[in-house]
């Protein structure tokens, strides 16, 4: 459920971009847009059991995407001068207090406390190895949101996460028929989107257009 929620922020932080950014947005951009929402609510809608809590959480959550996407690469356009790292830097500093703060309020801390120190050699380096992941991941997204549009970036970050889960699906996870459709249908809308989805258009629109000249031809000959 909640990749749909991460799927349908695609469409407002695309409106986002071009009206608070200034970022064109064409028709196969904003189709594509559209498509990978779509493809997250047919993912999730066998999984659709409301619950005020959860959909609280799920409406917070797309809206801090909304808001995250926007004001960062607004943020980082401004800042051309910092380096990779000092932005990584500056947006995990100002993400950790807030992140401590709600694991202070929803989480067991005596419980957190007790299973870090009772963690085996290859527990500890296993969370060491990850936060060294983690660190390459932010740094990545960081790097990418210097070259990329808002939009661009959540499709993106878009794109991975339904790469992950149809990897997961071919691996052996058990998926319905609809979920499988809905991570093909999400892919097949990163895939317009992007430059070669651009190309597959431009090829699809030039031959009918060469066909209909074609025909046009003839009929004159005739």
């Amino acid at each position: 459920t909640m990749m749909m929620f991460r799927s349908v922020t695609v469409v407002a932080v695309a409106v986002g971009d071009s009206l608070v950014l200034g970022s064109s947005q064409g028709a196969r951009q904003i189709v594509a847009c559209i498509i990978i929402s779509l493809g997250g609510v047919m993912y999730a809608w066998h999984d659709l059991h409301f619950d005020f809590e959860g959909y609280v959480w799920g409406l917070m959550y797309s809206a801090s995407m909304i808001v995250n996407s926007l004001y960062v690469k607004s943020a980082f356009d401004r800042n051309k001068d910092l380096s990779v790292w000092t932005k990584t830097y500056l947006n995990n500093a100002l993400g950790t207090p807030i992140v401590i703060g709600i694991a202070l309020w929803r989480e067991d801390m005596s419980q957190m406390v007790a299973k870090g120190q009772s963690l085996s050699i290859w527990g500890a380096a296993a969370v060491t190895a990850s936060c060294f992941m983690g660190l390459g991941i932010s740094m990545s997204g960081v790097a990418c949101r210097s070259v990329l549009s808002a939009t661009s970036f959540d499709v993106l970050g878009n794109c991975t996460k339904y790469l992950t889960l149809g990897i997961s699906a071919l691996m052996g996870s058990r998926n319905s028929a609809a979920s499988i459709a809905g991570i093909c249908v999400a892919l097949g809308g990163c895939a317009l989107y992007s430059p070669a989805g651009a190309l597959v258009v431009n090829a699809v629109l030039g031959g009918s257009k060469n066909r209909q000249d074609s025909v046009g031809a003839d009929e004159n000959t005739n």
